[in-house]
């Protein structure tokens, strides 16, 4: 592994992975970027609120998933960084120089388009790298679609989660605002 990460670290290869992600991103997205946290305000109305994970709704079951990454954005470096390293480790995967390009670029734009996080995007590949055998059959959502998520609770759900437990109680919850609606997840104990 490390003979093939070696290999893709000659400038040109670089450039050129740096270039497809490059036409991916538009100005504002080429600079690296930091999340900004609410007025703090917002945290003393609500303490406890998590406020900079991405929240999903199941379009089956209709329930909510808080994510657990709160790191930052990631930026065009981590991209590329990321990029680099699924080349290196699936390196004849592509019949063509430009089927490399389109694949690199539609995976740029999901994984900003996802809001991916640094240590999101670092953990993804290195569970596609650790799980893939062959990069033959890859499809991009194998990379966007990784997340570690927590589940929301409603209010009605929350009480009938601490009646039926002999555990938790309301104090275990921590409240998460969705669109105007008070929504619940566990603290971690």
């Amino acid at each position: 592994m490390k003979e093939r990460l070696n290999k893709i670290k000659q400038p040109q290869e670089i450039e050129q992975l740096k270039q497809i992600v490059l036409k991916s991103l538009t100005p504002s997205q080429q600079q690296p970027q930091a999340q900004t946290l609410p007025p703090a305000a917002t945290k003393k109305q609500l303490p406890g609120i998590q406020t900079n994970s991405t929240i999903t709704q199941n379009p089956v079951t209709k329930e909510f998933a808080i994510s657990l990454y709160t790191d930052p954005l990631a930026t065009q470096i981590d991209i590329i960084q990321c990029i680099a390293r699924l080349d290196a480790s699936f390196p004849n995967s592509f019949k063509s120089a430009n089927d490399k390009n389109k694949f690199y670029t539609i995976l740029t734009e999901r994984l900003i388009s996802n809001n991916f996080t640094k240590q999101r995007l670092k953990e993804a590949v290195n569970y596609f790298i650790d799980t893939k055998t062959s990069f033959k059959d890859i499809h991009i959502a194998d990379i966007v679609n990784f997340d570690k998520q927590e589940k929301l609770y409603s209010y009605h759900e929350k009480c009938i989660t601490v009646q039926q437990s002999t555990t938790l109680t309301f104090n275990d919850f921590v409240p998460v605002k969705v669109n105007g609606i008070m929504y619940y997840r566990l603290k971690k104990i």
